[in-house]
């Protein structure tokens, strides 16, 4: 009868709350539900993506000063935007946040030319780890890898941030606070600036923030009244 017994236990364990570790399967991981934040303009939008990333306090505590975190997000802007002293581009940028010596994190923005060689670095330094230290490959590498490097600084946007007093975030947070569109007067809506936002995020205790302005084109000026042919003199 023990046997018996001990098989219809079994049986019980695996459709209850332990059937995980009988089967030697792990915890369902955590979803990473894609977002998307708005931000719409006089001629156009930002748009924000990322997914919700669950916070590790002890990886962020093992950090080192220069990393940058990227993890496919993106920044999407339909219209020139000012960030402090940086210029963008209307274009898609690759969203990352990098680690500052004093522990405050500024955000970096990689254009495509950027992504892309930044994808032949990873590699190229992957490559790097194997070969031996000296030999010719090894060289080759260390030019190739010097050379990639600089190409990417030069389609890289470091955007002044900032600190910013928030509560605990368990998974990753991004949102903007739109200040909105000046406008000429109460009388007319003429827009004389572009849509002004703040982007806020989020992480664990991280806190980080950056503000953008949309570029309006420069206004026409207009041909002075008088006779056509006369001015055309």
């Amino acid at each position: 009868m023990i046997l018996p017994t001990f098989l219809a236990s079994l049986a019980l364990l695996g459709a209850g709350p332990f059937s995980g570790w009988l089967h030697g399967s792990l915890p369902p991981r955590h979803p990473h539900h894609p977002k998307k934040t708005i931000v719409t303009g006089v001629h156009g939008k930002v748009t924000l993506s990322w997914f919700t990333v669950p916070f590790n306090a002890q990886k962020a505590k093992e950090l080192e000063p220069g990393y940058e975190w990227n993890r496919g997000f993106r920044l999407v802007t339909e219209v020139p935007l000012q960030c402090g002293g940086v210029t963008l581009k209307a274009g898609s940028y690759g969203l990352g946040f990098r680690l500052g010596k004093d522990g405050s994190w500024s955000t970096v923005l990689h254009d495509a030319s950027g992504q892309k060689v930044r994808g032949e670095l990873r590699g190229l330094t992957r490559r790097m780890r194997q070969v031996e230290r000296g030999s010719a490959e090894a060289t080759e590498l260390r030019k190739k890898i010097e050379g990639l490097r600089s190409q990417v600084a030069a389609a890289t946007h470091v955007l002044p941030s900032k600190k910013f007093a928030g509560e605990h975030a368990e998974h990753l947070t991004l949102y903007a606070i739109n200040y909105g569109i000046t406008l000429k007067d109460r009388r007319d809506a003429t827009p004389v600036s572009g849509v002004e936002a703040e982007v806020r995020v989020s992480f664990g205790d991280l806190h980080t923030s950056f503000r953008v302005l949309e570029q309006l084109p420069a206004a026409k000026s207009k041909e002075p009244a008088g006779d056509p042919q006369r001015r055309g003199k």
